[in-house]
């Protein structure tokens, strides 16, 4: 297979020197950006304008300036399914460091492909591509918005400052990445002056948008973590049976505003991240969870503890206290009765053992649960509790009592001694 990679490089060398291209590569198509100041034409439902430079929206023949931009593929892909052969770590010309992991179905959501070869393509037209710019001319508005079938009003705004910052951002991946069925009508309605530049979202609320932005999008570039979450407690609801409760990619890691989940930040605010969910009374009232996980987490040793490293001035501090995903998994959270789950009682020793080496099977019954202690459950614990509520305020309002008759002793002693003179 490298063999034939070698002998694809030096055909194409042989072809660069024959077949003259760059007057070609200079000249090229309008891309769909050209048209974004027409999108807001098309928004009122006209027509949208012709593309600058051209007659009667005609599309010219230039292409691209750069022919080696990398995001244009500059060869055919007939019998090249498989990038990773040519450009895997032991290709040819091996894809940057943060590619790796990548399924090389997800390669052409951000790269072009050509019809043909190189001296082919130099007079084959680049298919347009719509770019962010495109999308943002609408989705930049902060008041687009649209009422769902629900009653639920769904914000379409998008802030381009966010997600130049956020980890998609930095790396300037397109919006048809992770939206690639708006490529499609996106192009489809720019060259037919359809008007909308792509279909609405027809679902009844708004989240019901996860289950296929995970599955089409997250999945595509994230697919060792994404079959990890298709087996958890979440991804087995979520996709199995369409439970829209359970959170999704977008819910832990925001959607255009995605941070870097390795920053101390990230993990001091975890566990805020997770309360969203199992701080609310309502809904784990449906699932007969406790809505208490939260509060209890931060009053034992683990939560005070972040939660100091997180109202600190620095908390990029070192303080690898114990979050909620260090014991209950990241994206292969299971139920908590699941023999395969960290926090089940067979399991819990050695998920403590992580953070505390040497300990013994022993270790996590000192540790009552995210439970509230009763007389039924942890008992002794609970009656222990009971009596210092009563004991500890009897003892010191007794204190005050005393010193009380006390100083009204010693207050009716010295009247006396004055009056007597």
């Amino acid at each position: 297979m490298r063999r034939a990679c070698l002998a694809t490089s030096a055909a194409l060398v042989v072809l660069d020197l024959i077949v003259p291209h760059s007057a070609s590569w200079a000249q090229g198509v309008p891309t769909v950006a050209d048209r974004a100041p027409s999108v807001a034409a098309a928004d009122d439902g006209g027509s949208t304008p012709a593309p600058a430079g051209t007659a009667d929206g005609a599309t010219s023949s230039r292409r691209p300036a750069d022919p080696d931009s990398p995001s244009i593929v500059p060869h055919s892909l007939e019998g090249r399914a498989a990038c990773i052969t040519c450009h895997g770590p032991a290709g040819r010309r091996p894809f940057p460091g943060d590619h790796l992991g990548r399924p090389s179905a997800a390669c052409l959501s951000c790269h072009v492909p050509s019809q043909s070869s190189r001296a082919q393509v130099a007079n084959t037209p680049t298919p347009p591509r719509v770019t962010n710019e495109y999308c943002l001319a609408c989705h930049e508005k902060q008041d687009l918005k649209m009422v769902l079938p629900s009653g639920q009003e769904l914000s379409l705004y998008i802030d381009k400052a966010a997600y130049a910052k956020s980890m998609h951002g930095v790396k300037h991946m397109s919006c048809t990445a992770c939206h690639p069925d708006n490529q499609t009508k996106t192009l489809e309605a720019s060259q037919s002056n359809a008007g909308k530049p792509h279909d609405a979202f027809t679902g009844n609320v708004a989240r019901e948008l996860n289950r296929g932005i995970i599955q089409r999008g997250c999945a595509k570039c994230h697919e060792p973590i994404f079959k990890q979450y298709r087996e958890s407690v979440h991804g087995k609801a979520l996709i199995e049976e369409s439970n829209l409760d359970v959170p999704s990619c977008t819910d832990c890691h925001g959607i255009h505003n995605i941070r870097n989940p390795e920053t101390m930040l990230f993990r001091l605010d975890s566990p805020d991240t997770c309360s969203k969910c199992h701080g609310d009374a309502a809904l784990m009232g449906k699932y007969n969870l406790s809505a208490n996980v939260t509060k209890s987490y931060l009053n034992d040793f683990h939560g005070t503890t972040v939660r100091l490293g997180r109202k600190g001035s620095t908390p990029e501090i070192d303080q690898y206290k114990a979050v909620c995903y260090d014991c209950h998994g990241i994206h292969d959270i299971k139920k908590v009765k699941d023999p395969a789950s960290r926090v089940v009682r067979e399991n819990l020793a050695e998920t403590c053992r992580r953070c505390h080496p040497g300990s013994n099977a022993n270790f996590p019954a000192a540790w009552t649960s995210h439970y509230e202690p009763d007389s039924k459950r942890w008992a002794l614990v609970y009656w222990v509790n009971v009596f210092y509520k009563w004991a500890i305020p009897g003892i010191l309002g007794g204190f005050v009592f005393y010193i009380a008759l006390e100083l009204i002793h010693e207050l009716i002693v010295r009247v006396k001694r004055w009056r007597q003179g």
